[in-house]
């Protein structure tokens, strides 16, 4: 029971880890696309990976913006065209 136990735990790792690297992908497409900046108008946007959160902070002035990495996070990325941290 303790392997199974062990494999559970790193199965729910290792999709928490999927999760956050389809978000970071989404955001690397608007990022491209230069579709993330900040409300100051600063595009230099700094992606910080958490272990239960994506965080986005604006390099000029500060803001920072925090995104919980699951589903619905993904979900709501994948259909915006634009994210502004405020």
């Amino acid at each position: 029971k303790v392997i199974k136990m062990k494999y559970d735990i790193a199965n729910e790792e290792f999709e928490k880890f999927d999760i956050i690297f389809e978000i970071v992908e989404v955001l690397n497409e608007l990022a491209r696309e230069d579709a993330i900046n900040c409300s100051c108008g600063s595009n230099k946007i700094c992606i910080n990976l958490k272990e239960d959160n994506i965080e986005l902070l604006c390099q000029e002035c500060g803001i920072h913006s925090k995104l919980p990495a699951n589903v619905d996070t993904l979900d709501m990325l994948e259909e915006i065209d634009f994210f502004t941290l405020k």
